[in-house]
């Protein structure tokens, strides 16, 4: 994989959307200049606001961003509160250490993807609009969002078994519809028709399925294509991979068209070497042993058994980036204590939203990255 870097940039309280906006890309603007990196070296964004002002984020920053480091940054915003300020946003670029690889923005303004190039390697980043959808039925809400993924991977001659890191983000995802189907398996049955005509030689994408407080699901991922890269799935010894997971630990009624609830296809971490450098990436992760939740009620504990996994998939070392998804704003404080406890000043984003099951409180997600150089 072509290293890349990831960092969060939160407002500080401000009087208006346009001011919170104006002070996180500010942020980023300074710390890429500060480092003598260019802007158009911007891989995509992710922004994390209120509900009531997702869209007119998503909006306000696209616009900025195209100023900043011209069109073509895929910008993805989230329903999920900043743990600090207004609006927050994760910002990745290409590494400075890797001075051979070729970014081309593709694609149209409402759907924009980036195409990384070095070498015989190709890494593909899309996400943004065109990549979710609102429909009020959450089956078509999943089977949009998956659809708008795979035409863009299909135009870059790739499928879903290209992808090693993908986000998925569902709409009030622990609710239940009338037929009393829960809206996180609807997405997972529907993830498991779009994966059908795919093959998975190195298992399935590192992921994560995280909740936001609108009726909108919204797919991110990276894809790889190309002989230059070595990719392995890792397993945790004290968790059953999610892929496994039994019908007891699968909510809600099934879907008749499947005769079956089918488990989340994905890998608890995927590492990825090149001649740039090393990845690992780890899919969201929360207090699960074996497939069981534990310390129900215990924020701190669940947080340090989820932090434990994530050090048993790092081997040992530690993350580049976490981003931190936290179930009740009032844990935050506890949550931020035990991760920097455990890393330090390691860049985290902290964010408001529900956790895949109703007694988990936090879930993380980490990378670390190693260039070659």
């Amino acid at each position: 994989m072509i290293p890349l870097v990831t960092h969060g940039f939160a407002s500080a309280p401000a009087d208006s959307l346009a001011d919170a906006v104006q002070g996180a890309l500010g942020a980023l603007a300074r710390h890429l200049a500060a480092r003598g990196t260019e802007a158009s070296r911007l891989v995509s964004l992710t922004v994390f606001a209120a509900p009531e002002e997702r869209a007119a984020a998503e909006a306000a920053v696209a616009a900025e961003v195209r100023a900043l480091a011209g069109d073509g940054v895929p910008v993805s915003a989230l329903a999920q509160p900043p743990a600090t300020g207004r609006l927050a946003l994760e910002a990745t670029w290409v590494h400075p250490g890797v001075a051979d690889a070729r970014l081309e923005r593709l694609g149209s303004p409402d759907a924009p993807h980036v195409l990384l190039t070095c070498g015989d390697l190709r890494q593909l980043h899309a996400g943004g609009p065109a990549l979710g959808s609102g429909d009020p039925d959450p089956d078509a809400q999943a089977d949009e969002a998956l659809a708008g993924a795979a035409a863009i991977l299909a135009a870059a001659g790739m499928d879903f078994g290209h992808v090693v890191r993908q986000w998925n983000t569902i709409g009030r995802m622990l609710d239940c519809v009338p037929d009393a189907r829960q809206r996180y398996q609807i997405f997972n049955d529907a993830r498991t028709k779009a994966y059908a005509a795919c093959t998975f030689p190195h298992g399935y994408p590192a992921a994560t399925g995280i909740g936001q407080a609108v009726e909108r699901t919204q797919v991110e991922l990276i894809a790889l294509d190309g002989p230059g890269v070595r990719i392995e799935s890792r397993s945790n010894p004290e968790q059953v991979d999610a892929h496994r997971y039994s019908d007891a630990v699968l909510p809600g009624a099934v879907d008749p068209e499947l005769h079956a609830k089918t488990p989340p296809k994905f890998e608890r971490a995927v590492a990825l070497e090149s001649s740039g450098g090393h990845t690992v990436l780890v899919s969201g992760t929360a207090s699960i042993v074996g497939e069981q939740s534990v310390g129900a009620g215990d924020v701190v504990a669940q947080t340090r058994t989820t932090l434990h996994h994530i050090d048993t998939l790092l081997e040992g070392r530690a993350p580049t980036h976490l981003r931190v998804y936290v179930k009740h704003a009032k844990d935050v404080p506890a949550v931020r204590n035990v991760c920097q406890a455990a890393h330090g000043p390691v860049p985290a984003t902290y964010v408001i939203a529900d956790v895949c099951r109703d007694e988990l409180l936090v879930e993380i997600e980490a990378a670390r990255v190693a260039p070659a150089s």
